[in-house]
């Protein structure tokens, strides 16, 4: 099989250069594949800047007898660059088969077995779901041991593991929700004060049951359960697999319960069999010379140092091999680390901070796997920012629309605050200068004082027209560029910390803070917050409407494009949750230095965050025209480059094979994770059509812990076909568990009736639990609204689409369309307004599916009876599937029992009302319902923040 690690992401944009034409590309490095929060955007000049550097054609000779890794380009013409990393590590041995025994299964509060998704060989990731966790007192990770890990182990097949296995010292705990930021996030962003907020939520009257009334209609809870569900934090117990006394690289197992509650899932990863396939010839000391050597032929770095070199077993195809592991020291955000010497002539930006991992084979000497990763006192203040980016909302005489967000800042200093957060933001710079000419203004005029500081005057607020876009123009406001960036950043950091993004006293997110620069002469952005621009808004007087002739010639501002302020933050949030969560350090054997590279879910953070899947929209607008791709409407670029759009056509597998050469081998990182990104969205749009107040947080927050869990558990490189579809089951699962479990009336019940909207995003992702399933979801039918869970009983009975399964196969580690598909080939549909599907249920006829799909559509006299005469009506559903070549009852599938029983949850049900909108979920529709509901939620938490004023 072969492995990819991603060690320098580059956005791919056609270029010319002394008239030939040639496309920047992204390069990987055969090894391990991780999470890489190392991203420069396309280096898009012709020629190279100062802030580039361009990389030799040269490459170092062999130096083992191993298979080799090969970094390649989809347009070197075929050509392979030979690079000495072993392409045969970190892979499950097939040979390896395991006995699944479901006896062996402990039984949960309610008597009954686990839900089960068991690993098939050695090496493979298992997942189980305790269906109904009783509340109870925290449990010690020795009870958890002998109640539910040995069992599970057993049930598995992999008994003899336990043997092998080391518990931490002490359970892992990772942040719970801030409703507090969340909701200065949400204020800020619609430009609302909190506290007219506040009087509007009292005037509504009946707090407690308006709360309750609009969470039942939306999420089936109560306002206590949904309070708990987004702020308690999540217990890990884990366990280490170690082979006399040495740990094995990505073998550990995980319990996993929410803090005062009980053990909800089991995941992980072991071997009954290890056996090394070499000896340990040399001790670290000579490994950390091996290192040092290797780091400088690649790395332009100043005395690099190593720390905490560690011998391990590294699986391998047929065995495990010994090798040390070692971590080089980190150097800071605001160093240049450019590579040099032996990699393909490229122009690159590495201006983050250097972090890494490399393994050595520890008989050989020969590097088999190398990962590169990038990645005080406080007052209230404000300033004037774009909506998304200069084109959104109306504007008035060709004037951006901008909305004054609310932000923190460092205390005055000798009477001047300035744009900068301790230990968050350093300092806004514009042009990267050093600061000579950056924002600072009085603390004691035009609205400032001791606790505010007030960014939103004149003329740091003043946005007319192309002054404000265009650096050419006459009288370019650049001050505003500097307020603007700093809001943006502080916007997504805040909310990510609300979300429950890791941040601990020990654990600090960012790690290092931030030197955030703007408005630099490249064409380039990165996840340090370094933002350039194209030669459209530097020079060229059409601007914002200039031609495109190739290179940087028709960009914009980078960091005028929230979507790309928001993404490459996200690339920080990313890193954070794999490699810097409790019990993650340098001798982390989790999946933070063997599990997949999740790099690219930058896009679906961006697209949450700023309520758009179009990436980029505005910045690279005029790209292939003027306006040809603004907001990817209709152009948008499905590989590297940019706009990108989550869309139908992110699905599994055809995506995978991006440039359309009939292989998979060089679409590359952005073209897998555009397939995950686009499940996510779904399943957020989802959420938001049921009940936005509590759709999009629940959504966020549930989303963290699912990355938070999955990082504790080992998957499967995504270096192949089947490695990148186990990656995003593995994700799949975890998002699954989160709804499966989530609280309800403030203890476990059986799980939230919207779980239907996490299966069906990644359905339409082509995406599954199991290979034949039963997947639902409801259609209004009505393509002039979004919120599709809201049926309108005037209008024509809703339709129902349903998925029986995966529509691909593997052979080998390449997809496959086999010619008997491997989903169920019929189902059908039960529409009830009871959830327990009693008297007056319809089911519809079994109806053949057609590639692994089918639609059901109530008849009229159904519709008429089910859908209630006023009010609001609940009409519940279900699915289930079945394969008619399979004898018995074995192949029936349920949408309520996802995964084959792994899961257990309520049916999904949608709400009838007179207009077909939301109305029932906005506390009686009132006025601003979307968002001043979700207000009212968070203020029922007596966490309102308050902004200091004059």
């Amino acid at each position: 099989m072969k492995t990819y690690l991603n060690l320098i992401h580059i956005f791919q944009r056609p270029t010319s250069f002394e008239g030939v034409s040639m496309r920047t590309s992204l390069f990987s490095l055969s090894g391990t594949a991780l999470f890489g929060a190392t991203l420069a955007l396309a280096a898009c000049q012709a020629t190279p800047s100062p802030d580039t550097a361009l990389m030799s054609q040269a490459s170092p000779a062999a130096k083992t007898q191993q298979t080799k890794g090969i970094l390649q380009s989809p347009d070197d013409a075929g050509q392979e660059m030979k690079f000495p990393f072993g392409a045969e590590v970190l892979t499950i041995d097939t040979s390896k088969t395991l006995q699944f025994n479901p006896k062996e299964l402990p039984l949960d509060s309610k008597g009954e077995p686990f839900g089960v998704l068991p690993a098939e060989f050695e090496g493979d990731g298992f997942f189980m779901s305790v269906h109904h966790p009783a509340p109870k007192a925290e449990e010690s990770s020795e009870q958890v041991f002998n109640q539910y890990v040995y069992p599970v182990l057993k049930a598995n097949g992999l008994e003899l593991a336990t043997q092998t296995l080391q518990p931490d010292p002490a359970p892992s705990v990772s942040n719970g929700g801030n409703l507090k930021l969340q909701l200065r996030d949400a204020v800020m962003a619609y430009g609302t004060d909190a506290r007219k907020l506040k009087k509007m939520v009292a005037a509504a009257g009946g707090l407690d049951k308006v709360m309750d009334d609009m969470l039942q209609i939306g999420e089936g809870t109560t306002l206590q359960g949904f309070i708990q569900d987004l702020t308690i934090p999540q217990v890990h117990h884990v366990w280490r697999q170690t082979y006399d006394g040495i740990p094995v690289e990505g073998a550990m197992i995980t319990a996993t319960a929410r803090q005062g509650q009980g053990i909800h899932s089991i995941r992980g990863t072991a071997f009954n069999n290890i056996s090394p396939l070499n000896e340990v010839a040399f001790e670290a000391d000579t490994a950390e010379q091996i290192a040092l050597s290797f780091i400088s032929d690649h790395f332009q770095l100043e005395n690099p140092s190593f720390e905490n070199p560690q011998l391990v077993l590294m699986p391998a195809q047929s065995g495990h091999l010994y090798a040390w592991r070692l971590q080089p020291v980190d150097y800071s955000f605001s160093q240049e680390i450019p590579p040099k010497g032996t990699f393909p002539d490229q122009q690159l930006l590495f201006n983050q901070t250097f972090n890494s991992m490399i393994w050595i084979d520890a008989s050989s000497g020969e590097i088999l796997a190398f990962q590169v990763n990038g990645i005080g006192a406080e007052v209230g203040g404000a300033g004037r920012a774009f909506n998304r980016d200069p084109g959104t909302g109306p504007s008035t005489g060709g004037n951006p629309t901008v909305t004054t967000y609310g932000f923190q800042v460092d205390g005055a200093s000798g009477g001047n605050y300035q744009l900068k957060l301790s230990n968050v933001i350093n300092r806004v710079d514009r042009g990267g200068d050093g600061g000579s000419n950056d924002v600072s203004i009085s603390s004691s005029n035009n609205g400032s004082s001791a606790s505010y500081a007030n960014f939103d005057q004149s003329p740091l607020n003043t946005t007319t027209g192309r002054r404000t876009v265009c650096a050419q123009a006459a009288s370019h406001n650049a001050a505003f560029s500097e307020v603007d960036f700093y809001a943006a950043i502080y916007k997504v950091w805040s909310r990510a910390i609300g979300n429950g993004v890791i941040n601990t006293d020990t654990i600090k997110f960012p790690r290092s803070a931030w030197s955030p620069k703007v408005n630099r002469n490249f064409c380039n952005a990165n996840a340090s917050m370094d933002y350039g621009a194209g030669d459209c808004f530097f020079s060229d007087s059409a601007c914002p409407d200039c031609t495109d002739t190739g290179g940087c010639s028709s960009v914009l501002n980078f960091a005028h494009d929230h979507t790309i302020v928001a993404h490459e933050l996200a690339h920080n949030i990313g890193w954070q949750q794999f490699c810097q969560r409790p019990g993650c350090g340098p001798d982390c054997t989790g999946t933070c230095g063997t599990g997949p590279s999740w790099h690219d879910l930058a896009d679906l953070w961006a697209a949450t965050y700023e309520e758009n899947p179009c990436i980029a929209g505005w910045s690279v607008k005029n790209d292939n025209g003027i306006d040809n791709s603004l907001y990817c409407n209709p152009l948008h670029d499905e590989g590297g480059w940019l706009p990108r759009l989550l869309s139908p056509a992110d699905r599994f597998p055809e995506h995978m094979d991006l440039n359309g050469d009939g292989t998979t081998e060089n679409d590359g990182e952005y073209a897998n994770m555009q397939i995950g990104s686009y499940a996510l969205w779904e399943v957020r749009q989802g959420m938001k059509s049921r009940c936005p107040p509590s759709g999009v947080p629940a959504f966020e927050r549930r989303l963290m812990l699912a990355l938070q869990s999955l990082s504790h558990s080992y998957t499967a490189p995504v270096g192949s076909d089947s490695g990148v579809y186990q990656a995003f089951r593995a994700l799949l699962r975890e998002m699954v568990n989160q709804w499966a479990t989530s609280t309800n009336t403030g203890t476990y019940e059986n799980g939230s009736p919207s779980t239907n909207k996490v299966t069906a995003g990644f359905a339409k992702a082509g995406i599954f639990l199991v290979a034949r399933d039963a997947v639902i979801d409801v259609d209004d039918n009505d393509s002039g609204d979004s919120d599709v869970d809201w049926l309108s009983r005037t209008d024509a009975p809703p339709t129902f689409h349903v998925w029986t399964g995966e529509r691909h196969g593997f052979s080998g580690n390449n997809y496959t369309f086999p010619a008997i598909l491997p989903c169920n080939n019929q189902f059908r549909v039960a529409a009830s307004n009871s959830s327990t599907f009693g008297a007056g249920t319809v089911w519809s006829a079994w109806t053949d599916a057609t590639d692994c799909k089918g639609t059901f559509t109530l008849s009229e006299g159904d519709w008429n009876t089910l859908k209630g005469a006023s009010g609001v009506t609940k009409l519940y559903y279900k699915a289930e599937t079945r394969n008619q070549t399979i004898l018995g009852t074995t192949s029936t599938r349920s949408s309520v029992s996802p995964g084959n029983g792994a899961f257990s949850v309520p049916a999904a049900y949608a709400m009838v009302n007179d207009t077909g909108t939301e109305g029932g979920c906005s506390a009686g529709g009132a006025q601003n319902t979307s968002f001043g509901v979700l207000l009212m939620s968070l203020a029922l938490a007596h966490l309102w923040y308050r902004r200091r004023r004059a």
